[in-house]
């Protein structure tokens, strides 16, 4: 019997005697590709330059906002000033353990400690401020400079510590987390510890390396030593600079982060701040050694604007950290 149609329903069309069937295509897929696929290498790289454009260009953006240029100057201006009651306190230590290291010890970390600078500075600003602080109060040690320069380097240094400190919370939108007297006491524990391991770490880098080069010595291995220690130096004295920077950022946070969010920040401001004393470094010379009138203010004037590079540096990567941060929340 034939089926009977309810009423209001379509009745479908007989097919036409000798026509073909046209097939329909299936919908259209959208979205996320499924799971376990693969973007094309090309792809991935064009994601990642894009991704790269986009988090600097945010980063430029919001270091902008958050006053990134007066905030380095602060800080620079703070680092200026504690530098003298610096060196006093932490040369003046380690005058103290010059039993235990050896005067040749002792000598090593004066000559890497003028190596460095001489890197960095101008030959003036070396001659005049850098070097004769280090020779006086690097080989006498005494308790005055020990507690006076330490209390004025407290005072000093955990300010500009403390401006690290709250650019930092700044960036990541965490600023009213913490208050004011939290703020203080973590910059002056972290101004502390920069000590201590400044007390720790110089000596290891000076010396470190000389008694590498001593292993081995007489036998044919002693050459490849030699040329390792060399060839190593720096690279872990820049792993070692990018891990400390990656601990500031870690623990200035009231929210901590993974450590690895840190790392390209970190990276970053290394790298700036290694550009940025060189060409400071040259035009500082190119300058004032035309300009005899002004030799006089070449220390004071390179002393500050490394301070103001350091600080720029330093505080540009946490700005990238935070906004890198947000875009891999986003992308999520």
């Amino acid at each position: 019997m034939p089926e009977i149609p309810v009423a209001g329903t379509a009745v479908p069309a007989a097919p036409v005697a000798g026509t073909v069937p046209v097939p329909v295509a299936p919908p259209e897929r959208t979205g996320a590709p499924a799971a376990g696929t693969r973007q094309p290498l090309a792809g991935r790289l064009a994601g990642a330059v894009i991704g790269v454009v986009v988090v600097g260009r945010r980063s430029l953006a919001a270091a902008w906002r958050g006053r990134l240029l007066g905030l380095s100057a602060e800080a620079g201006f703070w680092q200026l000033l504690s530098l003298a009651p610096l060196l006093l306190a932490l040369l003046g230590l380690l005058g103290y353990v010059q039993g235990i290291l050896g005067a040749d010890a002792v000598a090593e970390v004066q000559r890497v400690i003028l190596d460095g600078a001489r890197r960095v500075l101008v030959p003036s600003a070396v001659d005049d401020v850098v070097e004769p602080t280090v020779t006086a109060v690097l080989h006498t040690g005494r308790a005055d400079f020990v507690s006076l320069g330490f209390l004025l380097s407290l005072w000093s240094g955990s300010s500009a510590m403390a401006t690290f400190v709250n650019t930092i919370t700044i960036a990541y939108g965490q600023r009213e987390l913490r208050g004011a007297v939290q703020s203080r006491l973590l910059a002056l524990l972290l101004y502390v510890c920069a000590l201590v391991a400044g007390v720790v770490l110089l000596p290891l880098l000076a010396v470190g390396p000389s008694w590498l080069a001593t292993l081995g010595r007489g036998t044919p291995a002693h050459r490849t030593i030699v040329s390792l220690v060399h060839l190593g130096y720096w690279p872990v004295v820049a792993l070692l600079s990018v891990g400390l920077l990656s601990l500031l950022y870690h623990v200035a946070l009231p929210q901590r982060r993974p450590w690895r969010a840190a790392l390209p920040g970190a990276v970053l401001a290394l790298v700036i701040w290694l550009v940025g004393s060189f060409v400071l470094r040259t035009y500082l010379t190119a300058v004032f050694a035309r300009t005899h009138a002004f030799v006089g203010l070449a220390a004071p004037v390179a002393v500050l604007l490394f301070f103001y590079i350091t600080a720029l540096a330093v505080l540009f990567g946490a700005f990238l950290n935070a906004e890198a941060e947000r875009y891999r929340d986003e992308r999520r």
